[in-house]
């Protein structure tokens, strides 16, 4: 798993927050969902700074079972 947090986002206080938000969304959802073998690369967005956490684990849940059918 890559993870991509450009400066663009914000100051490094922030970027490192979005880092850890994901990260552990991540490690919630990926052994559920995620396929063995495979490789991702998470690019993150602003709106991962302050969405609340359940909503990100969705959205990372929605988007690895879209990956895994399309």
């Amino acid at each position: 798993m890559g993870l991509t947090v450009t400066k663009k986002l914000g100051t490094a206080v922030i970027r490192n927050r979005i880092k850890r938000r994901l990260r552990a969304a991540v490690r919630d959802v990926f052994p559920l969902h995620a396929e063995p073998g495979r490789d991702y690369v998470l690019i993150a967005r602003r709106k991962a700074f302050t969405a609340p956490f359940p909503l990100l684990l969705d959205e990372l849940r929605t988007a690895l079972l879209e990956a895994r059918d399309g």
